[in-house]
């Protein structure tokens, strides 16, 4: 029997049926991307198929105690695997956690310096997952020498600091042995990436040409009255992907937002119904990037939606002042029961926070709370309602996020100073 010989037709159709069985059997090689770096204590936001993967990495220094890989939110399934100075594989991994949803974490002790880097498979389509790399360390071990070395231009520093305060500044932070220790720290915590900042939003007013990530977090509000049927939320125009985040009275995380978009591409809705009184606060996270995008939110305007006397917060209650860590707020006055906001963003966990009133005359109560504005029943820590010059210390596992304070009046104050001061783990020594 003879056999024809191929031709280049049928040649073409084998081919392409090779080419269509390798990516069924191995979609993973068709969804593979160039590794990403990570920055410590950043978030990243995106999504996945079913076997996709995702290599990022991130480079840790000498003497670092713990470094940590976390996976959470959104929905699906994705494991992740960990290795150092070469990108992992399913077969070839030092550590990972694979856990039948998104909350995957690695804990690795005392990992050696270099370049760590992280994969994250698909075990099923999963979106809106968001993986964070932090690291913390102190010098082990140090000679004298080097401790000397170290320690010498932050003593300077932190003299210099001191001699070139305002006379209030000095009674506040001399009584605190930490205090020279962690002025250095002030400058990477506040340069521009982690500056905080607030955008008023009005009723139905576009706000455009949105784009991220930008050169800090910023957040978006709006205050809407009582007896709202509805409140909306949304993104459009643009390109790129990003996720829409709201939370009512507190600024809106991955975590805490009560309401949150994430659609494919820019155009993102949060449609609520029957909102409570409050300020809505809305937050843009870029997966990875997006440009030229617009934010609007809006309700209808009715005769019962009107502020009345007993609906809506009062104006004074429902602004928020950002704080820079560790830079003192004076001039600050209020009447009897009034209540003035401040809001102070950390980056890192916290080995302690301290908060001080200082000056000035009255009577004032501080209260705090972590990602949520304080009230006179809820808070994590308050002062007595006696006098202007407090200080509260908070310490034991302080998380990342936005801590609120609120000054309330317990009669008349004027001219009183406030200082919120964030001291990274990394810093602090044992008290």
């Amino acid at each position: 029997m003879k056999h024809s010989p191929a031709t280049p037709r049928k040649r073409v159709v084998v081919a392409m049926t090779m080419v269509v069985l390798a990516i069924a059997l191995f979609p993973s090689a068709s969804l593979a991307q160039p590794a990403t770096a990570l920055r410590r204590g950043r978030p990243v936001l995106f999504h996945g198929l079913l076997n996709s993967r995702r290599d990022f990495f991130i480079d840790v220094p000498r003497n670092t105690r713990l470094l940590v890989f976390e996976l959470s939110g959104g929905a699906g399934d994705a494991d992740i695997y960990a290795g150092r100075n070469r990108p992992v594989a399913l077969g070839a991994w030092a550590f990972r956690s694979r856990r039948p949803n998104n909350n995957e974490q690695i804990r690795i002790v005392n990992p050696s310096r270099g370049r760590w880097f992280v994969r994250i498979h698909g075990f099923a389509a999963f979106n809106n997952a968001t993986l964070v790399a932090r690291y913390d360390g102190r010098p082990r071990g140090a000679g004298l020498m080097t401790l000397a070395a170290r320690t010498a231009p932050v003593l300077l520093e932190g003299l210099l600091a001191r001699r070139s305060r305002s006379s209030d500044d000095d009674d506040a932070d001399d009584d605190d042995p930490h205090t020279r220790r962690t002025r250095p720290a002030r400058a990477a915590e506040n340069r521009p990436l982690d500056r905080l900042r607030t955008v008023t939003l009005n009723n139905g007013a576009l706000v455009k040409n949105l784009r991220g990530p930008g050169g800090g977090m910023t957040f978006y509000k709006i205050t809407v009255p009582a007896n709202v049927p509805w409140l909306r939320i949304a993104t459009s125009r643009g390109k790129g992907n990003c996720l829409l985040l709201v939370r009512r009275d507190g600024l809106p995380t991955i975590g805490n937002a009560d309401h949150s978009a994430g659609e494919p591409g820019t155009t993102q809705r949060v449609f609520i119904t029957k909102p409570a009184a409050g300020v809505y606060y809305a937050r843009l996270l870029a997966d990875p990037t997006f440009s030229g995008v617009s934010i609007v939110a809006s309700y209808p305007v009715t005769r019962a939606a009107r502020p009345a006397r007993t609906a809506a917060p009062s104006d004074e209650g429902a602004r928020v002042t950002p704080l820079d860590n560790g830079v003192r707020k004076t001039g600050i006055s209020g009447r009897r029961g009034s209540k003035k906001y401040f809001m102070v963003y950390c980056p890192d966990d916290l080995e302690r926070l301290t908060v001080r009133t200082r000056g000035g005359s009255g009577t004032v109560g501080v209260l705090i709370r972590r990602n949520a504005l304080p009230t006179v029943k809820t808070y994590d820590s308050r002062s007595r309602l006696t006098g202007t010059d407090h200080t509260l210390i908070l310490r034991d596992n302080l998380k990342a996020g936005a801590y609120f304070v609120m000054l309330y009046g317990g009669t008349d104050f004027r001219e009183v100073s406030l200082l919120v001061e964030g001291r990274p783990d990394e810093y602090g020594a044992a008290d």
